[in-house]
């Protein structure tokens, strides 16, 4: 027994603790005067280990042998385990710290290598979204794998702001030749019909008519023949669409009457050219029938809902827009007529949208009783 309990003499169980050992019945076969001094219970009561002893009091373990039968025994006392509690606790303590630094280092560290450079391109993508298109993302050595992505983003917007311009200049362009071709559009019927009035009127000798007529003509491709500008004033607008009508009302007389009112305060503000005239030819083209006199009512005051806009409307007392053409007009779809050529008043309405990126206004509608009736809305 003593050869069998000799190695664990070497191990460390605290001052008073040591091992025994016990038979199957758990009564001490060494160390039998200790534990009757100490009043030691080894009988565990069916569990492995437990406190007992009354002077001192003692963790008691037991392990049953695989080769024996009899029982080894452990006795360490409380004092020795509590003993080292501290020394356990300053280590959980050390660990916890350890712990709560490496997850801050962590934090720190994924937010300056993952979520920084996230947020930048979120908030630079919402800025673009917004039309902001010079938003750039700063070039930071963080990884290779961002600096990829942010090179790749700035040099996208680049081509986007490249792209956008390109497209800008050729829509100006295209507006440019568009209203350059309105302008040298000239009727041929219209001009040949107007020499053949002349004619007639100088054959019966109306010289009052014949010069009034002259003039209006002079008047009106003088404005169509001179240079091309984005903007003329709203007097020269109203100017060359009165010589429009007079032209037509000398052409059929009794059949077309026009009446134009104005705001005097108005007149010195700019608006794209052609745009009254050309709605008002387009009333002379579809709305006049030889049958029925036609009516042109054009008026031009300050908006009431918004001073800063004037508002045109151009109405006629014809038979209104066919139901196609103001279904295209209201939903932005191109119109053209037979010959392939883009109808007027889409043409008004693209320019309007381009010269005031949106914020001119142009509204289609039939009146009960009135024709067709277009009302414009234009920043003063």
């Amino acid at each position: 027994m003593n050869n069998l309990i000799k190695p664990f003499k070497y191990i460390d169980f605290g001052e008073t603790g040591r091992a025994l050992l016990a038979s199957s019945e758990l009564q001490p076969i060494t160390n039998k005067k200790f534990i009757e001094d100490e009043k030691i219970d080894l009988t565990l009561k069916g569990n492995k280990f437990a406190v007992s002893g009354e002077n001192e009091r003692f963790m008691v373990m037991k392990e049953k042998s695989s080769s024996g039968d009899f029982y080894l025994l452990a006795l360490v006392p409380e004092s020795e385990i509590l003993e080292k509690l501290p020394f356990l606790q300053r280590i959980s303590s050390v660990i916890s710290i350890g712990a709560v630094l490496f997850l801050f280092l962590f934090i720190f560290i994924m937010r300056k290598v993952f979520l920084q450079p996230i947020n930048r391109i979120v908030s630079a993508m919402k800025k673009l979204r917004e039309g902001d298109m010079e938003v750039r993302l700063p070039m930071n050595h963080n990884s290779t794998e961002f600096e990829v992505m942010n090179g790749s983003f700035n040099h996208m917007i680049s081509e986007i702001k490249d792209l956008k311009i390109n497209v800008y200049e050729e829509k100006l362009n295209l507006q440019r030749a568009e209203l350059k071709h309105l302008q040298l559009q000239i009727n041929p019927h219209f001009f040949l019909n107007s020499l053949n009035i002349i004619y007639n009127l100088a054959t019966v000798k109306d010289f009052a008519i014949i010069q009034e007529m002259s003039k209006c003509l002079a008047n009106y491709f003088r404005f169509m023949f001179r240079s091309n500008s984005y903007f003329v004033s709203l007097e020269d607008e109203l100017k060359h669409t009165e010589n429009y009508l007079k032209i037509q009302q000398l052409r059929f007389p009794e059949a077309i009457n026009y009446d134009v009112e104005a705001s005097p305060e108005l007149m010195k503000c700019n608006i794209p050219p052609l745009v009254i005239q050309t709605i008002a030819e387009n009333s002379i083209k579809h709305a006049f029938d030889m049958d029925e006199p036609i009516k042109i009512k054009i008026t031009v005051k300050k908006d009431n809902e918004d001073p800063g806009f004037m508002e045109i409307k151009i109405q006629d007392t014809g038979e209104g827009f066919p139901e196609e053409v103001l279904w295209s007009l209201e939903n932005d779809v191109s119109l053209t007529n037979q010959e392939g050529e883009r109808i007027g008043l889409w043409n008004v309405k693209q320019r309007l949208n381009l010269l005031y990126e949106g914020h001119a206004h142009i509204y289609f509608s039939n009146e009960q009783g009135k024709g067709a009736t277009v009302r414009m809305k234009v920043p003063i």
